[in-house]
């Protein structure tokens, strides 16, 4: 019996696409605030976005980190992205997590919208609907995170690049989305590199061939989408230029490893087995399967990407399982070569390309409904929506938590950069999202560097006084030999003020 007869064409499109979207809404902010993760990172970001607001610091520097002596450094779109949203929300992390989840939801109507222009409506809704409920992609839209937005911008990318293709006339708008895309991609998190091979063979097939399925395409479009990419881009030029070539100094080291830590990475053995181990660990969290029915779907997946290829070859024209077969064996690559940096969030661009891949050359049959519906209960399982929040990491809590460190600075008088603070809740002992909640009303710590010259130091910790006096971190150092004043407890998160 053929599902598209049978079962979804018995309402209209639009009803089922609305029901998927409901779903999708509901998942992304059930309990948002208490799902969205707060540490370092998005501390240190919403400090810069603050600082980008009030001071008017119209910085070039994006986020940076340095763990383990690697470094590691993005554009600074995501700081102008999420702007307008932290302004809006009183510069409550609460509006750029919204806002980015919002930025999820729409995703899966544009997911819906680009796979229509290349399969069947059927098809096109069963994709969005797996993506629409996958705890991985549900889980990376959740917080405030630059790598979080790139699928969004992906899906852009995509979108104009079958605009280009579909178009009846030469429109140059297209080739600048694309470009414009990929390097606003290119900001959010380099591991979108890979997606500019799409255009490059794009284009040049199109220059090579006459074909009946898209325009021939001229070198303005080249150019144009190459200026666009690269306009975003400037701003690591610029800071470079301005600040002793930082950036040029951290490729140098992670290409050379100038600075004793291997970036790279590149063995017969690794070449083979990493991309596989990537693979099933990113198919297993997508469609929350096990290690065989992900190695069988990892099969079948790389069956699809050879068809793909071969298909290319005997018909050369371009096609979205082309296109997403080329990048994904692109981004492999790169993860052979940056295995020390490579995490699931990186390829969160292409995951609705995987879905897609799985499910298109699927016959629409009622046991196809039966699979997918198995599927479908196992990924919502997957969830796990009443879960309890990471304690070192919920929203509600560290807000509380810096409240009462505020409502005694302020009851005491206490003057900015005339305290610091320490945490042990997590491996940040700086305490930068506590911080974050400090310096919004207005009660900056000093620095954190300072800690030998402060004599008030306010510690949040799990544990008790004594407990917590064992530690030998240097941010307590100079209060150990002095009583603490239990402030109070969130939870189990106490409070204390040490004054010399």
């Amino acid at each position: 019996m053929n599902l598209h007869k049978n079962h979804l064409s018995k309402q209209p499109t639009w009803i089922w696409l609305a029901l998927i979207i409901l779903v999708a809404i509901g998942l992304r902010f059930y309990r948002l605030e208490n799902n969205a993760r707060f540490i370092w990172d998005e501390g240190r970001d919403m400090l810069a976005i603050r600082r980008l607001i009030v001071n008017r610091d119209l910085t070039l520097f994006g986020p940076y980190n340095e763990i383990d002596g690697k470094k590691d450094f993005f554009g600074v779109f995501h700081y102008y992205l999420m702007a307008p949203a932290l302004w809006a929300s009183h510069f409550d992390p609460i509006g750029p997590t919204i806002f980015t989840a919002g930025l999820g939801v729409v995703s899966v109507l544009l997911l819906y919208f680009l796979l229509t222009q290349w399969t069947s409506p059927p098809k096109a809704l069963l994709v969005t609907w797996l993506y629409a409920i996958s705890p991985l992609v549900v889980k990376y839209v959740q917080w405030v995170w630059n790598p979080n937005t790139t699928p969004f911008f992906g899906l852009l990318y995509f979108l104009a690049l079958t605009k280009l293709v579909k178009s009846s006339s030469r429109s140059l708008v297209w080739s600048g989305l694309a470009g414009l895309c990929l390097g606003l991609l290119f900001q959010l998190h380099y591991f979108t590199a890979p997606l500019v091979v799409v255009f490059l063979l794009t284009f040049f097939v199109s220059r090579r061939q006459k074909s009946t399925q898209t325009v021939r395409l001229n070198w303005p479009h080249l150019s144009l989408f190459f200026a666009l990419a690269v306009l975003p881009n400037l701003s690591f030029v610029l800071f470079d230029l301005t600040h002793e070539f930082f950036y040029t100094k951290i490729v140098k080291e992670m290409l050379l490893a100038t600075d004793g830590n291997s970036y790279l990475t590149l063995t017969g053995w690794r070449l083979v087995w990493y991309p596989v181990q990537y693979s099933l660990d990113i198919i297993k969290k997508l469609l929350q399967v096990n290690t065989v029915w992900a190695g069988i779907i990892l099969a079948f997946l790389l069956y699809q990407i050879k068809q793909s290829f071969d298909n290319f070859r005997r018909t050369r024209l371009v096609s979205l399982d082309l296109w997403i077969s080329l990048s994904w064996m692109a981004f492999i690559l790169m993860t052979d070569v940056f295995t020390s940096l490579t995490n699931d969030y990186h390829s969160a661009f292409l995951w609705f390309g995987l879905l897609f891949l799985l499910v298109e050359k699927l016959p629409l049959r009622k046991m196809t409904l039966l699979g997918m519906g198995l599927l479908s209960v196992l990924m919502i399982m997957g969830h796990q929506l009443n879960r309890p929040s990471d304690w070192s990491q919920n929203l509600p809590k560290i807000r509380a938590i810096s409240r009462v460190i505020a409502l005694d600075i302020k009851e005491h008088q206490v003057k900015p950069a005339k305290f610091n603070l320490a945490a042990f809740t997590d491996a940040d002992t700086r305490g930068i999202r506590y911080r974050y909640f400090l310096a919004k009303e207005y009660l900056e710590p000093s620095g954190i560097d300072q800690y030998a010259q402060d004599k008030l130091i306010y510690i949040i910790t799990p544990h008790t006084e004594t407990e917590t006096k064992r530690n030998p971190a240097w941010e307590i150092e100079t209060v150990i030999t002095v009583p603490w004043q239990y402030l109070g407890a969130v939870e189990d998160i106490n409070v204390y003020r040490a004054e010399l």
